[in-house]
């Protein structure tokens, strides 16, 4: 299992597409989801990720994630990219969280658009994954 933000990073990047990572790997305690909401929240973490930024972000994800087909998905989910740089330029999201977001990205797309529509309903659940145990690692925040 990955301990750390970089870990989760590298084992994405040896990944072909996203649905290679089963809900075991990021849903379960001390899985990808957990090790992301824990190490961005952290407040050793030079700024540290807010539930505001986070919620933001994922909001854009679900209202995406509303529609049916990867052709009808495929240009808002190339706009998160930029909204997520937007927030990293602005030091509203720490770096790390950026690089693994960004590193889940970049798997979603696929040649094929029912395998990127698996990906990114795996990138939806990994999202809802770290939502989820960020409020539950900082309930106040």
């Amino acid at each position: 299992m990955a301990e750390t933000i970089g870990d989760i990073i590298e084992i994405v990047k040896n990944k072909s597409n996203l649905s290679e990572i089963t809900v075991e790997d990021y849903a379960v305690e001390g899985g990808f989801a957990d090790v992301i909401a824990k190490e961005a929240g952290a407040k050793s973490t030079k700024h540290k990720l807010k539930s505001n930024q986070l919620r933001k972000f994922f909001s854009a994800v679900r209202l995406l994630d509303q529609k049916e087909e990867w052709v009808d998905i495929k240009p808002g989910f190339y706009l998160l990219r930029p909204q997520l740089a937007y927030a990293k330029g602005r030091d509203k999201i720490p770096e790390k969280f950026f690089k693994v977001m960004v590193e889940f990205m970049k798997k979603v797309p696929s040649e094929d658009d029912s395998q990127s529509m698996e990906n990114f309903n795996t990138f939806v659940s990994i999202f809802e994954s770290i939502v989820a145990y960020f409020k539950y690692h900082y309930p106040k925040n």
